[in-house]
């Protein structure tokens, strides 16, 4: 059996779609694999596959849960509808598919590009910016806690660099000193 034919097996028997077709799409950092998913009645699906013995995704897969629940439950704000993916449920009500190797994510398939990939247009920003403004209004219900999933952007080498840059950078190594000085007047405040 193909990997293609058993990821067909597991959609249709999982999810209420019939699988017509699937192509290989160019992954993620994260993601093992994506898929272009085509079903017997016209819709299109994303399937991502993520490897569960990849180290380097190890600490992503613990909060995969986390980030599908709030996918799900952002499905739920009308402003939002059609803007943001939208999760397959399987038969039995889920949001993911697992196995001993693998974890499986369906949801509807959304044309277009990556962001970052090309010059966005004046109109996909204000989209961008409507739905980045929208995230920020919503109030999770309380018995939320989004501790594990709220992204961080503390730099913790911050306070080294700005001790070897004032008082150590004499005692660091010519070729670092090389490569800190050009840099010195705007990272140290």
């Amino acid at each position: 059996m193909t990997e293609i034919q058993k990821l067909q097996n597991i959609l249709n028997h999982f999810y209420s779609i019939v699988v017509k077709n699937i192509t290989v799409m160019e992954p993620g950092w994260a993601a093992l694999a994506y898929y272009k998913v085509y079903t017997d009645d016209g819709n299109l699906f994303f399937l991502k596959v993520y490897d569960k013995n990849r180290n380097s995704t190890a600490y992503i897969l613990e909060a995969v849960p986390t980030y599908l629940f709030f996918i799900d439950w952002l499905n739920s704000d009308t402003l939002l509808k059609g803007k943001i993916s939208k999760l397959a449920h399987t038969h039995d009500g889920n949001i993911k598919v697992e196995d001993e190797s693998y974890i499986y994510i369906l949801m509807e398939y959304i044309e277009g590009h990556t962001v970052g990939e090309r010059q966005l247009t004046g109109k996909q920003v204000r989209e961008l910016a409507y739905i980045v403004a929208r995230l920020h209004e919503i109030v999770p219900p309380v018995s939320i806690h989004t501790e594990s999933i709220t992204e961080k952007f503390q730099l913790v080498f911050l306070n080294t660099l700005r001790e070897w840059l004032t008082s150590e950078l004499g005692r660091l190594k010519p070729d670092i000193q090389d490569v800190l000085m050009p840099f010195r007047i705007s990272l140290i405040p």
